[in-house]
């Protein structure tokens, strides 16, 4: 895990960075490959981000929190964005 990086867009080397939101909604939304579904891998939300964006996640909010070095594991915060007004996944704690 590349712990110099703390916040930003993907860039596939396979780090938190890198991970992806699967999204479901009661309404349509357009997922990270561009078509409308309820259920869906989320995009990269633009910037700035407006309350009628998404649902997409923040990359710019999102962080690594903590990292154990022996253990080579972390974990991290993925910021989720759903627009005002709209429900979020019932699944999603």
């Amino acid at each position: 895990m590349d712990t110099t990086e703390t916040t930003g867009s993907p860039d596939q080397d396979g780090d938190f960075d890198d991970e992806q939101v699967c999204f479901q909604a009661p309404y349509q939304f357009t997922t990270r490959d561009g078509v409308m579904a309820s259920t869906g891998l989320l995009p990269d939300c633009p910037s700035p981000i407006s309350p009628t964006d998404g649902p997409c996640v923040d990359r710019q909010d999102s962080v690594l929190v903590s990292y154990d070095s022996v253990t080579m594991t972390g974990d991290f915060r993925l910021v989720v964005v759903i627009p005002a007004g709209e429900p979020g996944d019932p699944r999603m704690n």
